[in-house]
């Protein structure tokens, strides 16, 4: 198998910052770049479609009540302290 230029390059960069570390050091590496590439083969990435429909289904339901939602706008609208829109204009004098 032929490496292009660039992996030649970013191979030799590499190479010339690690090649004075210990063996010791050096399996440590090789055993944590095997288990990134090993990881990312096994994770699966999902669509943005398929990640909305695990979200819905997750919380879909779980609100647990007697009222509907109707009912639910009604209170929400009846407690309020202050009725009347708040105007963010300022005032003329």
């Amino acid at each position: 198998m032929q490496l292009s230029d660039t992996y030649k390059g970013e191979t030799a960069t590499y190479w010339h910052l690690l090649k004075n570390l210990s063996d010791e050091v050096k399996l440590r590496l090789i055993t944590l770049l095997s288990q990134s590439m090993t990881y990312k083969s096994k994770k699966k990435t999902k669509s943005d479609k398929e990640t909305t429909k695990d979200f819905i289904s997750k919380f879909y339901g779980a609100w647990e009540g007697d009222m509907t939602a109707e009912d639910i706008i009604h209170e929400i609208y009846s407690s309020r302290s202050c009725k009347d829109p708040i105007s963010f204009v300022s005032c003329q004098s």
